[in-house]
């Protein structure tokens, strides 16, 4: 894997993947990013769709 730095930042804008043999396998690139953008509370919510059976995983051992 290797990957870009914005200077200002320091946050990542590229990273690119490679195989075992040194192919490029992924390329993962940022834009747009915003830094304490206020979000709102509703995209962190989910609603399943109707019929589908819920687990609630916190409740298992581990």
């Amino acid at each position: 894997m290797v990957s870009w730095f914005d200077k200002k930042t320091g946050l990542p804008i590229k990273m690119v993947g490679y195989t075992p043999a040194g192919e490029e396998m992924s390329t993962t690139t940022f834009s747009d990013v915003k830094i304490d953008e206020k979000l709102s509370p509703e995209l962190f919510s989910f609603t399943p769709p109707a019929g589908v059976q819920v687990m609630d995983m916190t409740k298992m051992g581990g």
